[in-house]
């Protein structure tokens, strides 16, 4: 969902123009870090909370709460797309639901494989720290040409899932997406790539957004693009830990 906040007509659309009136103070990459921060803290916060009530969140959800959970973050994503001046609220409400049902599936998935939960953040924190290096000294940037490819396989990977979901509801299991053979390891590793890069095209455009000036209010709609793709990891290294676990006892 980050590839709709954060892409090359970010910084020029007429919407964030519009929200983000010039001002003297203008985005920094430390302020976008903070508030980047501030949402993740929620997120943990009410991913706590979810772990704790991990029956009441998920354990007694039907399909069609998923779906209408799934619909409502697409909803704040699109609404801070559309308005940048919400991103702070839209933010908040994406970072409460998240956290909620992230520590919910976060428990269930620790009862079944013990441990693999920390296994998942210090995994989460490497790929970060991976994707930062690669920015930072390496100096990888992504190209307009190469977010755009990013963005449609982000949109096929969705649409994948919530297929795959779809089928579910009707008994129908696609085993290379959520088996634990070998070809769903593999697909697995994919998925992660592509979440792990759309983490890279955010600090290229914030990089833009910096050299560009832009009003100190868009830190909160890049901390926003940049938090989504950071939950997306954790979600990604949670399922590929839990393939190859699940492999090894097979």
């Amino acid at each position: 969902m980050s590839r709709e906040m954060l892409n090359e007509r970010t910084w020029t659309s007429s919407e964030v123009s519009t929200a983000f009136r010039p001002a003297q103070r203008t985005m920094s990459y430390g302020g976008v870090a903070v508030k980047a921060v501030f949402f993740l803290a929620v997120t943990a916060a009410l991913a706590a909370i979810g772990w704790a009530n991990a029956s009441v969140v998920a354990g007694q959800g039907s399909g069609l709460v998923y779906l209408v959970g799934f619909i409502v973050l697409i909803g704040l994503t699109v609404a801070a797309v559309q308005n940048p001046r919400l991103a702070l609220a839209a933010g908040l409400l994406y970072a409460v639901l998240n956290g909620l049902w992230i520590g919910a599936i976060s428990r269930f998935y620790e009862e079944v494989f013990e441990g693999i939960v920390g296994l998942a953040l210090l995994g989460t924190l490497a790929v970060c720290l991976g994707v930062l290096l690669l920015f930072s000294v390496a100096g990888f940037r992504v190209t307009p040409r190469g977010a755009q490819i990013i963005a449609v396989l982000v949109l096929g990977v969705s649409l994948l899932y919530l297929t795959g979901w779809l089928l579910s509801l009707f008994g129908v299991n696609l085993t290379f997406l959520y088996g634990y053979s070998p070809t769903a390891i593999v697909v697995s590793l994919v998925i992660l790539g592509i979440a792990a890069s759309t983490l890279l095209v955010d600090l290229t455009y914030v990089e833009q957004g910096v050299k560009a000036g832009v009003p100190k209010a868009a830190e909160w709609y890049a901390a926003f693009g940049i938090v989504s793709s950071i939950v997306w990891i954790y979600l990604e290294v949670l399922r590929l830990l839990a393939r190859v676990a699940a492999a090894r006892n097979g």
